[in-house]
């Protein structure tokens, strides 16, 4: 039966190969969808549970864990600084100031990328077990470690430099571009950490402008100088800032304002037991001033609507399937008839009509067992283009 069935299909090689063409069509898709659900869910759960809890600015609880635990979205509201001191304080937690506000221009593939510079501290490092394989971590403003998958990718290596992106469209005078050296390349650790750059938190105000260096007022001379007393001068707003951290230049940056009120997109705390965790997401959020998350509770609500969404596209891939099998009907109708001296013979020789019904479920099995392994090949190799993409 299964010969029969075989060299009938070969003998016919366009029709099986259309039909198992569009039924593998028909399976890849929601074949494809669930299963990139499933990776991303578990993928971005994961890194999620490892964050207890991060406090950020009044506004969009997906917008500030996305950008927070995974460097993408856009940016959330800035946080002052003075909310990271007084978490420091506690001695109950620990606390990670994050200032993901700029990005650098990186060549990647014969073009430039946007790349997102955390700007953070050595604790972040060491709270994702981020350690170096080449050179050394940040220690001044200007100095950068990136991931290894980024070295990888772009072919950066420890000495070289890039330059931020201008972080105004608006005012392209207010701050310029700002020179960034890499001092260190990162092990591999399989995560999102692994294409990002890090920097010190001086060098991303240095990028929004709160933390800057100029001359004296002798080394740029009189032109520079507004008014000028025994021993202050109050300089001109032309003062060109300087775009390099240098040996020369590093002991001329200081701060301007309130440094309690430098900003920060986020802060992660990593609480010592459940109890504290709870504590302080209680207290932060009793204020109504910020607001503290739990990542993994975010992200569970965040799937749940992805995978909301994902049931009604399975339901379209149904209808789909079914208008398929309608038509796979119409083709088993009209082939019943072109075949009728075929069935006539099998009658003749002794065959019933059961073994006409043996024939059709052999050969559409063969077809859907064989459109099932090429829908399961190109789902596969789809993913894993998806994973050295995204992953």
């Amino acid at each position: 039966m299964f010969k029969m069935t075989f060299y009938h299909l070969m003998r016919n090689k366009r029709t099986t190969i259309l039909m198992i063409l569009a039924l593998s069509i028909t399976l890849y898709f929601p074949l494809l969808s669930n299963a990139l659900s499933r990776i991303l869910y578990t993928q971005m759960m994961r890194r999620a549970e490892e964050t207890p809890l991060i406090v950020v600015a009044k506004g969009s609880r997906f917008v500030a864990v996305l950008n927070t635990i995974y460097f993408q979205s856009e940016t959330p509201d800035p946080l002052p600084m003075r909310v990271y001191n007084e978490l420091r304080r506690r001695d109950n937690v620990q606390a990670i100031p994050i200032y993901n506000m700029f990005r650098a221009r990186v060549p990647m593939h014969n073009a430039f990328e946007s790349i997102p510079i955390v700007a953070t501290t050595h604790d972040y490092l060491r709270f994702r077990g981020l350690t170096p394989k080449q050179g050394s971590l940040f220690f001044l403003p200007g100095e950068i470690v990136i991931g290894h998958e980024l070295a990888e990718q772009s072919g950066l290596q420890v000495g070289d430099t890039i330059l931020s992106e201008i972080s105004s469209l608006i005012n392209l005078n207010a701050i310029y571009p700002l020179s960034l050296t890499i001092t260190g390349i990162l092990e591999k650790s399989g995560t999102e950490d692994d294409g990002m750059i890090f920097s010190d938190l001086r060098s991303g105000w240095i990028m929004s402008g709160h933390f800057h260096g100029h001359g004296t007022p002798l080394e740029l001379g009189e032109n520079y100088i507004l008014t000028a007393e025994e021993n202050v001068a109050t300089m001109r707003q032309n003062v060109i800032t300087y775009t390099e951290v240098t040996e020369e230049n590093i002991r001329s940056f200081h701060f301007h304002g309130d440094q309690e009120e430098l900003p920060l997109t986020a802060v992660i705390v990593i609480p010592r037991d459940e109890r504290s965790l709870v504590i302080t997401a209680g207290r932060i959020n009793a204020q109504d001033r910020y607001s503290a998350y739990r990542p993994s509770i975010v992200m569970e609500e965040f799937f749940g609507i992805v995978f909301a969404v994902n049931r009604i596209f399975n339901s379209y891939f149904v209808l789909v399937m079914t208008a398929v099998v309608c038509f796979i009907s119409i083709i088993i109708l009209l082939s019943s008839r072109l075949r009728k001296d075929e069935f006539n013979t099998i009658k003749t020789l002794g065959g019933s009509r059961f073994v006409v019904w043996k024939l059709y479920c052999c050969e559409y099995s063969m077809l859907l067992v064989s459109a099932m392994l090429l829908a399961a090949l190109l789902t596969w190799q789809t993913l894993a283009i998806v994973k050295n993409m995204l992953m």
